[in-house]
């Protein structure tokens, strides 16, 4: 098991651009992230229609810098909600301990990884 001085955190995103910007930005004013393992696990567009916002949410996982480590894990199919959580959880517990697990249409206070 990987041992940090931080619990790592996990997002789940899928076709809200918006939604992960504004969890993103919220997070960043926690100090604690620079020192954070952050693992996205954005699940694969249903329909042309989830197309372009679902590849927005990958862009803009893949290019954020604010966190010590950044993954982004993204699916060959769509899972569904409940499967891709599933599958997060359980990869997540096989490397460590504890996490923190988010979805991205949270916004979290600027002390929440303290």
């Amino acid at each position: 098991m990987i041992r940090n001085q931080f619990a790592p955190v996990i997002i789940f995103a899928y076709n809200r651009p918006d939604k992960l910007n504004n969890l993103l930005e919220s997070l960043s004013k926690n100090k604690e992230l620079n020192s954070s393992n952050l693992y996205f696990y954005i699940d694969h567009y249903k329909n042309k229609e989830d197309l372009k916002r679902n590849q927005e949410v990958i862009e803009i996982a893949k290019g954020f810098d604010k966190a010590s480590s950044i993954s982004v894990i993204t699916s060959n199919s769509n899972l569904g909600l409940k499967a891709n959580i599933l599958r997060g959880v359980n990869e997540t517990f096989e490397k460590y301990n504890e996490a923190i697990f988010l979805e991205d249409d949270l916004v979290v206070s600027d002390y929440f990884l303290k």
